[in-house]
Formats: C-alpha cells, structure tokens, sequence
C-alpha cells in the first residue's frame, strides 16, 4: 500500500499487507467496472466472477464447490483449470471452500477468463480527463478516497511480516555449483 493516493505505485510503500484472494478480486472487479463507467464503456463481468464466493455446483452429477483462487499447480491447491500460476476455478468438497478436492476438471469447462497483474503494483484511481460540467463538484475526491480496489485491500488487510515475504518470493533453481559444493 502506497500513502499518496494521487501517485500511486510510485511513492514510498507504506507496508506490506496480504488479503484474500475472494476479497482482492471483488475489489478489483468492481474497479473494473467503475474505470469502464468513467471512461463511458460498457464492462461486462468475465465467467470466473461467478465464483468469487464459494459456489456450489454439480459436476457430472457430483456435488462440489467452486472457487476462485490462486493457480499455483502445486499438492495445496487443485488448480482446476490446469493453470499453473494467476487464477484459477478451484474444487473443494466443503460449503466454506477451505477443504481442496484433487480431481482433474479439464473436461468441465470451467472458466479461464480473468488475469491479474502479480508482483507489480496496480493503481488504484485510474484518472480519466473530465470536462468539469459533466461531473459533479465531488467527484475527484470520490475517486480519490473510494477506489473499490484500494479499499478491499485497505479494509481486509494483514500484515505481511519478514517471514510471509519470504514465503511469497519465488524460489529459484541455481544452475551450477553453490559454495558449499566447491
């Protein structure tokens, strides 16, 4: 999170905070859909937006929930559209969508449909020029104080300690000899 909101993602960060992946995706669809109303577009909301809650559904004829979460295609998540990082649909056996099913969901059609911007910082007001008739006398500091994006992640942040960074960073296979080998 930055502190200026006039100049985000390239002021001094004021913390380092995670949040759920249903919470950030709620926010960031309804940012979405508030930069397409200013810039007079139509938005319409991709497939996966369905599951940003847990959902249940059935899938030839069992029941599961469906929800939407981070890929990664490793034993703690069951990356069920085959995706091996960003989003995916995921499967789980339970209403609170906390207890992963490990079953391959290629042949279901769920959907693939949304990206995410990871490791980089993503504005929270996107400035669209305005012709100051057509707008009322608040508008810029809505925009400014109300960014559905930035307040998802402000309202239902934690703290991401030394430890959760380093967690997070991605681990890199070394080609080579390391110094303990030499």
């Amino acid at each position: 999170m930055y502190a200026k909101s006039y100049n985000h993602c390239s002021d001094s960060p004021i913390g380092t905070y995670v949040t759920t992946v249903e919470n950030y995706v709620g926010g960031y669809l309804d940012q979405m859909m508030a930069n397409a109303y200013d810039e007079g577009v139509d938005y319409s909301y991709p497939d996966m937006a369905s599951y940003v809650n847990c959902t249940y559904e059935e899938l030839n004829g069992v029941g599961y929930y469906l929800q939407v979460g981070c890929g990664g295609g490793d034993a703690s998540s069951s990356s069920s559209t085959g995706s091996r990082s960003g989003l995916s649909v995921n499967v789980y056996d339970d209403a609170t969508c906390t207890n992963p099913v490990s079953i391959d969901t290629s042949s279901y059609g769920l959907p693939n449909d949304m990206t995410l911007n990871y490791k980089k910082c993503t504005p929270c007001v996107i400035w669209m020029d305005k012709n100051d008739d057509e707008i009322d006398d608040g508008y810029y500091e809505n925009k400014q104080k109300n960014a559905p994006l930035c307040n998802a992640a402000w309202d239902y942040k934690e703290v991401c300690d030394g430890k959760c960074q380093a967690k997070a960073r991605e681990s890199k296979v070394r080609e080579g000899w390391n110094k303990a080998d030499k």
